[in-house]
C-alpha cells in the first residue's frame, strides 16, 4: 500500500508496514527474524538486570540459578512466540544460541566453548 493515502479531517494518516501490539512487534510481511532478534534482546537484558540487581550467578545455587532463568529469562524471551507461526530453522538456532550463551555467563563458563550434544 505504498501508495495509498488515506486521511481523516484535516490530518493525514500515515501507512507503516508494521503495528506494535501488547509489545509485539508485527510485520506486514511477517517475517519473524527481526521479532525473534528483539525477543533474545529482551531476554539477554533481564539477565543483566537481574545481575545488576546483585543476583550474582557465582554466589547462588545452582538449582536457585536455574528456577530463576526458567521463571523470568525464559517467558521473556518466548513472549508473544505462539504467533510466530512459520519459524525457520535459522531462527530456532538463533533462540538456542541465545540460550546457551545466557546459560553459560549463568554458569561463569566462557562463552566461546561450545556445548555438544549427546
Amino acid at each position: 500500500m505504498p501508495n495509498c493515502k488515506f486521511t481523516l479531517g484535516a490530518a493525514d494518516i500515515v501507512v507503516d508496514d508494521h503495528a506494535v501490539h501488547l509489545g509485539i512487534r508485527q510485520n506486514s510481511n511477517n517475517e519473524y527474524k527481526e521479532r525473534i532478534n528483539e525477543r533474545c534482546q529482551k531476554g539477554l537484558n533481564a539477565f543483566y538486570a537481574m545481575v545488576g540487581l546483585g543476583v550474582k550467578p557465582a554466589g547462588l545455587n545452582p538449582l536457585t540459578s536455574t528456577k530463576l532463568y526458567k521463571k523470568i529469562i525464559v517467558p521473556t524471551t518466548l513472549y508473544g512466540c505462539e504467533l510466530w507461526n512459520d519459524v525457520t530453522q535459522s531462527d530456532i538456532n538463533t533462540i538456542t544460541r541465545h540460550q546457551h550463551t545466557i546459560v553459560k555467563k549463568d554458569s561463569r563458563l566462557p562463552c566461546s566453548n561450545a556445548i555438544r550434544y549427546m
